[in-house]
């Protein structure tokens, strides 16, 4: 539906990511392929033309990004098992849950990458937006709350004034959100209901966790809803995610991504991981991957 859109609007150039090891017929698969799905078979009519990432940057159809590995962490005291060549995701959620000494490296890192230079990248602007694709609901959540805590000591009077300016800015995009959802049938009234509701459930945050929810986190497909569009309309700067945020979410204002679930080398998940980084937003061209 989108792609026939693009070409009726006789867009020149449109790009779309996609794994390349995942893009297999649906009768192999049983996904449908951009290809069938767009009504072509073949690429014929839309002359597609496959792009490495490089290439794409230099396209300037996806901004560049800067890769550091963090070598000198605090030793998790474990072996990781293999499972099907990856590692268990299980044993590594345990592992890392209640290790606030890792989550203070998270802590650290996101603040070099606001205020320091970090591979060269000069910047100086507190609340940067953040992803951390977590192990497990668990890790997500301890790494949620352990951030948020390290915030409620009181700012320096600078951090201050730019906490301030995003959570006014968060504020007008619930309300500008809001109003353009509003149906004909609707009051003024209950739109202005809705505003307060969605800002007393859903405040300002630094950070956030995002998952399919279990015995000891519930969390609703509502309520993990809910929290990406707090995320989306600038409400809150990092987000943890488990499970449900490995693919497909995008914010385009993200700038740093934390790969907190080890992988065996360059897989597709890692490269879907970083894929959250390529997506151009004209405010933010530093990216990095952590």
């Amino acid at each position: 539906k989108h792609v026939g859109s693009y070409k009726n609007n006789k867009i020149e150039s449109l790009f779309f990511t996609a794994t390349p090891d995942l893009m297999v017929p649906h009768k192999e698969s049983g996904i449908y392929s951009v290809y069938e799905l767009s009504g072509e078979e073949k690429p014929k009519f839309y002359n597609i033309t496959p792009f490495a990432i490089f290439d794409a940057i230099k396209a300037k159809a996806n901004v560049p990004f800067q890769i550091f590995n963090v070598i000198d962490l605090p030793p998790l005291g474990g072996t990781f098992k293999l499972d099907r060549d990856e590692y268990n995701e299980v044993q590594v959620d345990k592992l890392l849950t209640d290790r606030n000494d890792h989550h203070s490296v998270v802590y650290d890192l996101y603040y070099q990458a606001s205020f320091n230079n970090i591979g060269g990248t000069q910047s100086q602007t507190f609340g940067k937006f953040a992803m951390a694709f977590c192990a497990g609901i668990a890790h997500a959540e301890k790494l949620k709350d352990y951030l948020n805590q390290q915030l409620e000591r009181p700012l320096p009077e600078d951090r201050q004034r730019m906490w301030d300016a995003h959570e006014a800015r968060y504020k007008k995009s619930v309300r500008d959100y809001f109003l353009a959802q509003k149906k004909a049938s609707e009051s003024r009234e209950q739109i202005e209901e809705k505003i307060a509701t969605f800002l007393r459930e859903y405040p300002f945050v630094f950070a956030d966790a995002v998952h399919s929810g279990n015995a000891a986190y519930p969390l609703s497909k509502q309520q993990a809803k809910d929290r990406l569009l707090r995320n989306r309309l600038g409400g809150s700067l990092l987000l943890a995610g488990a499970n449900k945020m490995t693919e497909g979410y995008d914010n385009p204002r993200i700038e740093i991504i934390f790969n907190l679930n080890p992988v065996r080398e360059a897989n597709t998940r890692l490269i879907q991981r970083l894929g959250r980084l390529l997506r151009i937003f004209e405010e933010n061209r530093q990216k990095i991957g952590i």
